[in-house]
């Protein structure tokens, strides 16, 4: 029994922490694409029913926005088909995110915050480019599948299996990014940076525009929130 309850915890820290990550990302690594187009779909149909309006910035500011986003595609010699730009009004504030298939979204107050300052904007789409280049909306809703699929297995919910596996896309609405996943989207849009004709202080600048905005607690509505908030 002692011997228990040393081991049982020891198990599932290990396991939570280190062995089901490493596992899965690995599983991911190998995986084809043609499966984060599919979840990304999924998942962002339930992002845009609950969070999402038509984008009321004019054409022209996001046809040149757009334009600029596929010149960093093309300076970075990203396929453009990966990937999209698109705009959407919403009660979150400035704020971007990206989802597996390559979809990167842009709130119009965060166009219209740094409307006067493209590279800020730039900077803050090369970090969204880390996470679809490095697949981290896969792999975390892969380790947070994982994770709940052992617990289930420890504790016997195997009912609750059947809810896991088809409710697995939208799960992913209610994992933020870890802090070591943005860590990595951090250090792809520094290392990047350059490459593009940026400086890393835009990084540094836009980091900052967006940590002075006002806090709105009309976004704390619970987890699904705290995915958008990473």
């Amino acid at each position: 029994v002692l011997l228990s309850v040393i081991a049982v915890p020891a198990f599932v820290w290990f396991m939570v922490f280190h062995g089901l990550p490493s596992l899965t990302h690995a599983g991911i690594d190998m995986m084809p694409r043609s499966v984060d187009e599919q979840v990304g779909k999924h998942s962002f149909s339930a992002i845009e029913y609950i969070y999402f309006e038509p984008s009321e910035l004019n054409a022209e500011t996001q046809q040149t926005i757009r334009s600029d986003f596929s010149h960093l595609l093309t300076q970075l010699k990203l396929p453009q088909e990966r990937y999209s730009l698109e705009f959407y009004h919403s009660f979150i504030g400035a704020n971007a995110l990206a989802l597996p298939d390559g979809k990167i979204v842009v709130t119009d107050d965060l166009a219209r915050l740094m409307a006067d300052k493209p590279g800020q904007l730039h900077a803050i789409l090369l970090h969204e480019i880390g996470h679809v280049e490095h697949r981290h909306g896969m792999k975390q809703l892969a380790q947070t599948t994982a994770t709940s699929f052992l617990f289930a297995m420890m504790f016997g919910d195997i009912e609750g299996m059947g809810e896991l596996v088809i409710g697995a896309g939208s799960s992913l609405l209610d994992s933020a990014f870890s802090r070591d996943m943005e860590r990595q989207a951090d250090a792809y849009a520094l290392q990047n940076a350059q490459h593009v004709g940026l400086s890393p202080q835009d990084f540094a600048d836009a980091m900052r525009s967006l940590a002075d905005l006002p806090a709105d607690s009309s976004t704390d509505d619970g987890d699904w929130s705290d995915y958008l908030s990473t």
